[in-house]
């Protein structure tokens, strides 16, 4: 989480993985992600073993620094492990990128002490706000 962030970049993202044995070192991890036949390298800052009453187990908690990236979508990020000149993919996930929300217009933003606007109402204002991301219930906001 989060599962998505800007195309520009930097969001910081906690990653989940399980069923690995052993867990691979940090110096061990790649992380990238694939638009077609490209792929583009994910920072990988920490890979922690998670531990069940102080016992190691076969999860790993990855925290990951989104780079930046050119067009907004969903993509497939793969978490791979890498042996010398050996890779293996582990896990992916999906992440996706949204352009940056841009305000670019305020109606009746003008208000007396009581609170009242220009709107026909006498009450509301109205925002113009351009590539917000989809939101599918209050709870993506």
């Amino acid at each position: 989480s989060p599962v998505d962030g800007s195309v520009e970049g930097g969001t910081v993202v906690t990653v989940k993985a399980y069923g690995f044995d052993p867990i691979p070192a940090k110096e061990d991890v790649s992380v990238v992600i694939v638009d077609g036949t490209s792929e583009t390298t994910v920072d990988v800052l920490e890979v922690t073993p998670n531990k069940q009453d102080g016992v190691p187990i076969s999860e790993m908690t990855l925290t990951l620094s989104m780079p930046a990236f050119a067009s907004a979508g969903v993509f497939t990020c793969r978490i791979k492990r890498v042996v010398g000149a050996s890779t293996d993919v582990l896990t992916e996930f999906l992440f996706e990128y949204f352009n940056t929300p841009v305000a670019s217009n305020l109606e009746h933003g003008d208000a007396t002490v009581e609170g009242q606007t220009g709107a026909t109402d006498g009450a509301s204002t109205a925002l113009r706000i351009s590539d917000f991301p989809s939101i599918a219930s209050g709870a993506d906001v």
